[in-house]
């Protein structure tokens, strides 16, 4: 072996350490460019990157992309919480009706979607103009949005009581999902 230089990726610096890698296998480390693409213009340039190879970008599109993954990933957790929303919702004062069920059922079976869309889709779309560093947090204000909106909407129908599950489920399922 010609070389005993070891080249690491950019955002990998936090989890190695340089003086460890030397005392346990005698490789140097370098610190390449944050993305692979680079990496052959990086040895080009004689192991020198330049401030775009440092750089992360997180681009609107660049978080949609991740929306069909979360999506994805919320598929069966999803299908059993239908499950259990519809037995629950037809739970009622003559033990169980499956009328109550398809028509509560139907309308918890929304407040679930909405909230998985509001954390899957529309908190990574916001991630940078929300207040906070904790994604939980910038989840449930987007929650806590989506349910002042519907309130708006739908509020005068819905009663008091209604409108604090919606605000509750909400905001928690966009946070739990973020």
């Amino acid at each position: 072996m010609s070389h005993r230089k070891l080249i690491l990726p950019q955002l990998g610096a936090p989890g190695v350490s340089a003086h460890r890698v030397r005392e346990e296998c005698g490789f140097s480390t370098a610190y390449g460019p944050v993305f692979a693409k680079d990496i052959r213009r990086f040895l080009e340039d004689g192991m020198k990157a330049t401030p775009g190879m440092r750089a992360v970008t997180f681009t609107m599109a660049e978080r949609l992309v991740l929306a069909p993954k979360e999506l994805a990933g919320l598929l069966k957790p999803s299908a059993w919480m239908t499950l259990v929303l519809f037995l629950l919702a037809g739970v009622g004062p003559g033990i169980f009706s499956l009328a109550s069920a398809w028509q509560r059922g139907t309308g918890a079976l929304a407040v679930w979607i909405a909230g998985i869309f509001g954390g899957a889709v529309l908190t990574p779309l916001l991630l940078p103009w929300l207040p906070g560093r904790a994604f939980s947090a910038k989840g449930a204000l987007v929650g806590a949005v989506m349910a002042g909106l519907g309130l708006a909407k739908y509020g005068a129908s819905s009663g008091a009581l209604h409108g604090l599950a919606l605000l509750l489920a909400l905001t928690a399922i966009c946070s739990f999902v973020r």
